[in-house]
């Protein structure tokens, strides 16, 4: 679903698993995605973490059967588990994906919304 705020890019409603990796040496945190744009996503940590604004993470993503590995950064901390990631640097494959991914999740809106029932009143 389309969700309408002040953002630059259009943020679409999706599920998918995630992991986030803060160091090297650390476990791997369980994650979903909550929503996806073309400069960053919605994470919800399975786990609570205090991470700092503008940490730099890995994380690992499937949304709509397509995986993503991308080193993002923690941007809008909302609380211990719910945390707005920038993504950072993307290669020409990772971006055209997330751009194919994006182009999905748009028609999924569109033909979620043309397709409703009109009711008369």
């Amino acid at each position: 679903m389309f969700i309408r705020d002040r953002r630059r890019h259009q943020r679409f409603r999706c599920t998918g698993q995630a992991e986030v990796l803060l160091a090297t040496d650390t476990p791997r945190i369980a994650a979903r995605v909550v929503n996806v744009s073309k400069c960053g996503c919605l994470i919800e940590l399975r786990k609570a973490q205090n991470l700092d604004q503008d940490a730099t993470v890995e994380l690992t993503f499937t949304v709509n059967r397509l995986f993503f590995r991308v080193r993002v950064l923690a941007k809008a901390i909302r609380s211990d588990t719910m945390v707005g990631f920038q993504f950072d640097t993307l290669s020409e494959r990772v971006r055209g994906q997330l751009e194919e991914l994006i182009e999905e999740l748009s028609d999924n809106w569109l033909m979620s919304h043309l397709s409703a029932p009109t009711v008369r009143l």
